[in-house]
């Protein structure tokens, strides 16, 4: 398995072993589309332990074809003001 990370990059090296800890995700999504921009993970705490894509990290949910009609209708998605999203993207660095 190591010689397949070496040949092919992990989309999120920085976060993989953060994923399975995340309970919500807020995604920034574009008007005009609906795909997701930049997400956030948040913990059981709904603290950020992650955003994407930064730096090395693609990202989990820009990283399909799923749009905002998808994430409301298969994942019960709401609405959150863009402030929220913005104070919680500047907390991690």
């Amino acid at each position: 398995m190591k010689s397949l990370e070496w040949i092919i990059p992990k989309a999120n090296p920085d976060y993989d072993n953060k994923i399975n800890l995340v309970r919500w995700w807020l995604l920034e999504i574009d008007p005009e589309t609906g795909l997701p921009l930049r997400e956030i993970g948040l913990d059981s705490h709904a603290e950020p332990i992650l955003k994407m894509p930064f730096k090395n990290n693609y990202g989990y949910w820009t990283d399909n074809e799923l749009v905002l009609k998808d994430f409301i209708e298969r994942f019960g998605a709401e609405k959150v003001d863009k402030s929220y999203f913005e104070s919680h993207w500047s907390r991690i660095e």
